[in-house]
């Protein structure tokens, strides 16, 4: 089964955003107990659809990372948002194609979890036409 056009685009992102050399790879959904680095949709606005019937949504992507090393924690996600931000280039596919990326959260601290391991969560928004 093909992924859908969405999940398409949220894996182009999470592919840019792991060229910026991160300290574990980005996987999908909520922090498990140990230190990584998680991306995952949140809720957001309903897709505006064109006379043509193609469509433009805004995604808003959650990056919530931790580690006990708070300062690595902080410049990761930050670095993830300097260059998904500001990339001379998106990721498209065959019918779909990303047209801005923003930042909708600035990387935060959350908590200080068990463990010495220190939460940090951020947010995009991205623009997808397809």
């Amino acid at each position: 089964m093909t992924d859908s056009i969405i999940n398409q685009a949220i894996s182009a992102v999470m592919g840019m955003a792991e060229e910026t050399g991160l300290f574990a790879p980005i996987t999908r959904g909520p922090l498990g107990a140990d230190a990584g680095v998680r991306m995952e949709l949140s809720p957001g606005s309903p897709p505006t659809c064109h006379l043509d019937r193609r469509c433009e949504v805004q995604l808003s992507l959650v990056i919530n990372a931790k580690h006990r090393d708070m300062q690595l924690v902080s410049n990761t996600l930050h670095r993830i948002h300097d260059a998904l931000t500001r990339a001379p280039a998106y990721p498209h596919g065959d019918a779909w194609q990303i047209t801005h990326i923003q930042t909708e959260s600035l990387p935060e601290l959350i908590e200080r979890e068990p463990g010495d391991l220190w939460l940090f969560a951020s947010a995009l928004t991205v623009t997808l036409y397809y």
